[in-house]
Formats: C-alpha cells, sequence, structure tokens
C-alpha cells in the first residue's frame, strides 16, 4: 500500500515537470518594427526604408506596398537575430509616375509577426512631352578632325547644345553651347571638331540643356583617318601647354635623304586659312629630323615640306594646346569640415567654361565641386573633410584649346 501512494506521487510529480517544461522553452517575442520615410523618389522608383529589432530570434522582413491596397511585396530577406534595431531599405521598381502609393514594414521570427505603420509617398511626375536628343553620324572625318551631328527638339522652350568627344566614354572635350530656338520643330544640327589624333578611335555624344533638364544622346564613335607613309612626322608633346614649345620631329624616308632642309608649316585654329612657315632644320644621316617651334598658343595642324626633287609633304598631326591653369587656397591646414577657397587663373581667359576641383582617391582624380570660368579665372569655397592632394581642371570653351589641369596642392585636414 505504501509503494503505491510513492509511485502516484512519482507519477504526479513528473507530470508537473513537463507540464512547466513549455513555459520555460517559451518562444521569443515577435520582433519590433517601425516604417521609415522613403528616399530617393523618383518616377519608376523608390527606396523604402525602416527598422527591425529581432528581439533576439533569427527574423525576417519585407514591405508592402500598393495604391489603393497593399498588395504588392518585396522579397523575404534576413535581418540576424540580434537584440536592438537594425535600419533596413529595399529598392521599388516599376512604379506609376506622379501616383500616390502607401507601404509598411513587415517582420518575422518565430514569435510572429509585427507590421509597421502604413505610410504614403507621390512619385515624381513625368514630363508631359519631354526633350528629345539623338545622336547623328560623324561626316567629314579625316586625319584630325570630324563633324558631328545630331536630332534635336528642345519642345517649345529655349535651350542649348553641344558635343561632348574624345578618346573615351568619358569624353573630356566639348563644343561650345550653341543655342536652340524656342519652337517644337525637330532640328538637324552639326559641329565641326578638331585637334584629333590620326586613326584613333573616338567617342562623342549630343548633349541638349532645357532650363533645369539635361538630354544626353547615345553613345557613338568614329575614327580618324590614317596617316599614309611617305615623310612622317610626330610631337614631342601633345596638347602642349598654353605659351610652351613642342619639337616637330620624323624621318624623310627613301635615298639621298641626308641633310635635308625640312620646314614646318602650321595652320592655326579654326583652320582653313591655309600653311604657313614657321621653322626649319636639316636630316641627319639616316633621315630623321628634330624641329622646335615655340612659342604654341592655339591648337595647329602641322605638316613638314622637305627640299628634295620633287617636293615630299608629310601628312598633317594636330597638336592641341591645353589652358595654362593655376591653383592657390586660402589654407594648407583646415580644421575638418572648415570651407577652403581655391582660386587661379586660366591662360587664355575661357570666360563660361567649367572648372573642376578634385581630390586624388587611389589611382584616379575625383570631382568635388564644379565652378565656371570668369574674366578673372576661377574662385570657389569648397568645404574640405579629408586630407589630400587636390588639383583644378579647367576646359576650354572653343576648339581653339582643350582643357588643362593645374599641379597639385596637398591639404592636412587638422581635427
Amino acid at each position: 500500500m505504501r509503494s503505491s501512494v510513492l509511485r502516484r506521487i512519482l507519477l504526479l510529480s513528473l507530470l508537473a515537470g513537463l507540464a512547466a517544461a513549455p513555459a520555460a522553452l517559451a518562444a521569443a517575442p515577435a520582433p519590433n518594427v517601425a516604417t521609415g520615410d522613403v528616399a530617393d523618389v523618383g518616377q519608376t522608383l523608390v527606396t523604402l526604408k525602416g527598422t527591425v529589432d529581432p528581439n533576439g530570434a533569427a527574423a525576417t522582413y519585407v514591405f508592402q506596398y500598393g495604391t489603393s491596397a497593399l498588395n504588392q511585396t518585396t522579397e523575404t530577406r534576413n535581418v540576424g537575430s540580434g537584440d536592438g534595431s537594425v535600419s533596413v531599405s529595399v529598392q521599388v521598381g516599376a512604379l506609376r509616375a506622379g501616383t500616390k502609393y502607401q507601404y509598411r514594414i513587415v517582420a518575422t521570427n518565430e514569435g510572429g509577426s509585427s507590421s509597421g505603420a502604413t505610410r504614403t509617398f507621390t512619385t515624381a511626375k513625368a514630363p508631359a512631352t519631354p526633350p528629345y536628343a539623338a545622336t547623328g553620324s560623324a561626316s567629314a572625318i579625316d586625319q584630325d578632325g570630324a563633324t558631328l551631328s545630331a536630332t534635336l527638339n528642345n519642345r517649345g522652350a529655349d535651350a542649348t547644345y553641344h558635343f561632348e568627344y574624345g578618346p573615351t566614354t568619358g569624353y573630356g572635350a566639348s563644343t561650345a553651347n550653341a543655342p536652340l530656338g524656342p519652337d517644337r520643330n525637330t532640328h538637324t544640327v552639326t559641329a565641326p571638331i578638331g585637334g584629333l589624333t590620326a586613326n584613333t578611335t573616338y567617342h562623342y555624344r549630343v548633349v541638349l540643356v532645357v532650363g533645369a533638364t539635361t538630354v544626353r544622346g547615345t553613345d557613338r564613335s568614329f575614327k580618324t583617318a590614317k596617316v599614309p607613309n611617305g615623310l612622317l612626322i610626330q610631337s614631342g608633346s601633345n596638347p602642349v601647354r598654353y605659351g610652351a614649345g613642342t619639337q616637330i620631329s620624323g624621318i624623310l624616308a627613301g635615298s639621298d635623304n641626308s641633310g635635308k632642309t625640312v620646314t614646318v608649316q602650321a595652320d592655326t585654329f579654326p583652320y582653313g586659312d591655309g600653311y604657313s612657315s614657321v621653322a626649319s632644320g636639316r636630316t641627319d644621316g639616316t633621315g630623321a629630323y628634330r624641329i622646335t617651334v615655340s612659342p604654341v598658343l592655339t591648337s595647329t595642324r602641322y605638316r613638314t615640306v622637305a627640299d628634295t626633287n620633287p617636293d615630299v609633304m608629310s601628312q598633317p598631326l594636330a597638336v592641341g594646346v591645353s589652358v595654362l591653369t593655376s591653383i592657390h587656397v586660402s589654407t594648407q591646414h583646415p580644421r575638418r569640415g572648415a570651407r577652403v577657397r581655391f582660386r587661379g587663373s586660366v591662360q587664355p581667359g575661357q570666360p563660361g567654361a567649367s572648372v573642376s576641383i578634385q581630390r586624388r582617391v587611389g589611382h584616379h582624380w575625383q570631382t568635388v565641386a564644379r565652378t565656371r570660368q570668369t574674366a578673372n579665372g576661377y574662385s570657389r569655397r569648397v568645404r574640405v573633410r579629408s586630407s589630400g592632394r587636390y588639383r583644378v581642371v579647367a576646359r576650354a570653351s572653343s576648339g581653339a584649346h582643350v582643357m588643362g589641369a593645374s599641379g597639385s596642392r596637398t591639404l592636412r585636414v587638422r581635427r
């Protein structure tokens, strides 16, 4: 009898322990969530933001969104199992322009799901009829120049356009801005460019500016013509800094090529006025020649003529002249976040042309500020947060010159 009572007591104790076990192993609470603001609101894109506190259990989250109902959901993403709020964001696309949407964040862990407050945003409106810019073909291509074309429609507003061009899709040079009248007609426009290198691929595109709207045409390319063999010509430096000199050199091929007079002839930008003699020299025993031309003040096409029987003429060689850019800073030891004034001169002056202030980052120069040239050069205050090497790159306003970079200045930021 006594052993039977003991067995009953043990059984009841075991059952009580099993009943208490689920309480000891209770799941973590559901996540805490908060629907945040939106960012980067465009016509078809938006970034949704929020915070999630997983409350110590592995959690996932989604954003629900829609116009009249929350009937669309982003893909499920993990947010970890920490114990503290985590900022999250998701970019959503394929939206309708000028439309009001509602959205909220929803997070789930083993303890359940939690929803943030429902908030709203409105996508940017699409212009009724956007301006149109299509890059056209290149024509009149020779060793050092070409003519670029484009088709434009500025939809009745005042506008300007120009062409960007260069040996890469970074371009680096541009034609001067040209006006486009306030009408709704489609215009075919052209612009000549020079100072190119023979047998080289160049990229180009048209840029249409209508008020605050900039429309860029697609990138296209062409290749300049080759220089045939004969009297060869090359430049020791290209481009040449404004006011400096360059050495025109080459080889007179063939027999009886020693001791011959070689004359350097020049046709300056905008070209077409004809060549004139600017310097001369003689070939050595191998037919090579090297002749200094100085100073060089504007982009120029050079050719050489050898005094043989009959005379031999080289193909044209385009030598660009980069603007001479100086740099001065108000201090080389600013406090972090302080403004430093960058100023300097650009020779020859290029009023209205852009100036970029750049900082060396790794192996590249990164633009940190921009301004435009005036008749007195340039001046711009820049908030400096990082030490490093800084320089100024000034662009040219016409084909007479190409962009030029200043020397660098090292700024050391104090705390």
